[in-house]
């Protein structure tokens, strides 16, 4: 291991050549850096113009045996180098959950890079014991049965919660912080007097039949339900059925169903909720994009360390790394000059990412 100083004088570019501070490298890049195997010091920091990225994945799938991605249906192999960031800090891949939105970053079919750009937190319920066997939902993501001391996995940002129990219950309002556990005090949702809510349905084609809890039902008017969950299906000619269930836990919600975009998908199996103003039903969701093209030829990192080779000769070199906020990494495949990739520079960049 050692050390990769920069400089004043050192130039630090994105992929188009144009000059960024060091502050605007952000961690997860793709970088390629030259430096002088004599004092050490950078010469020049350059986004690699190899480097392409996924956005707004979701779902991310891996085979940790395999060390495989799947990504909008292609396979991608990542290395014990793969780096995760969450909040600016290095993660395993293990932390990462489904429901987490990732930007992945690699070269060639190559994954180097995996950026959390919206994680998960976790709810705990209190005094829920007389809604143990009900359901809960949390922001229209998954209902799943109330169960003793649960603790309920949910995306970070603002919910509603929707609790309930044969017509009892009703939705609270809460912020979920990553990483973080958010306790919800559903005590005072308990009454003795069941509730029920109507529920506005629009359902594309409106020719659809809609089935609520097995009962065939006219959705062109208002549909009373109590509080709790119901299961609902959607059937149209020349289209996939759309079977969910969703949670009851206010008087009044509205629920867009589109059969037509389950049709290009098998038969859609999901839960919502019904807690909210409009709830919108779609069969699937966009696992990213990609924003350019790839050539590259190596990983390794960089951020407060750069995975750089030994030299042993006299001169400028370089390599290509991956901006991280670690000073763990390991190794990478290859430099321009053959040199493994297998040392990790541990605290080159660590002053100017903490400036």
């Amino acid at each position: 291991k050692f050390t990769i100083n920069y400089s004043g004088a050192t130039n630090i570019t994105d992929k188009y050549s144009s000059v960024l501070a060091i502050k605007q490298v952000q961690i997860g890049e793709i970088i390629n850096v030259y430096y002088n195997s004599e004092d050490k010091i950078a010469r020049k920091i350059e986004i690699s113009e190899d480097a392409w990225e996924y956005t707004q994945v979701e779902n991310l799938t891996y085979d940790r045996t395999e060390k495989i991605m799947y990504i909008a249906g292609e396979k991608y192999k990542y290395g014990e180098s793969l780096t995760v960031i969450s909040n600016g800090e290095e993660k395993d891949l293990l932390d990462l959950n489904p429901i987490d939105i990732v930007t992945v970053k690699g070269i060639n079919k190559k994954i180097c890079s995996v950026i959390v750009t919206k994680g998960h937190g976790y709810i705990i319920l209190e005094n829920e014991d007389s809604f143990i066997g009900g359901w809960i939902d949390v922001g229209q993501e998954s209902a799943k049965p109330i169960t003793e001391d649960m603790l309920v996995v949910a995306s970070e940002g603002n919910h509603k919660v929707t609790i309930a129990k044969d017509g009892v219950g009703g939705t609270k309002s809460i912020a979920v912080k990553r990483f973080e556990q958010t306790v919800v005090d559903v005590g005072d949702l308990k009454s003795e007097t069941q509730k029920s809510g109507s529920l506005k349905f629009t359902i594309t084609p409106n020719t659809a039949s809609l089935y609520v809890d097995g009962a065939k039902t006219d959705y062109s008017e208002l549909v009373v339900v109590d509080y709790g969950a119901h299961r609902i299906i959607v059937k149209a000619e020349g289209y996939s059925d759309i079977s969910q269930t969703i949670v009851v836990g206010s008087s009044y919600a509205e629920i867009e169903i589109n059969a037509e975009d389950a049709s290009s998908s098998s038969t859609s199996d999901s839960t919502k909720d019904a807690s909210s103003d409009s709830t919108t039903t779609n069969s699937t969701k966009s696992s990213g994009t990609t924003n350019s093209s790839t050539n590259g030829t190596s990983t390794g990192g960089l951020g407060s360390g750069i995975n750089l080779p030994e030299i042993n000769k006299t001169g400028d070199t370089n390599s290509t790394g991956t901006s991280t906020g670690s000073s763990s990494l390991t190794d990478t495949d290859k430099t321009t000059d053959s040199t493994s990739l297998s040392n990790v520079l541990t605290d080159a960049l660590n002053k100017a990412l903490s400036d």
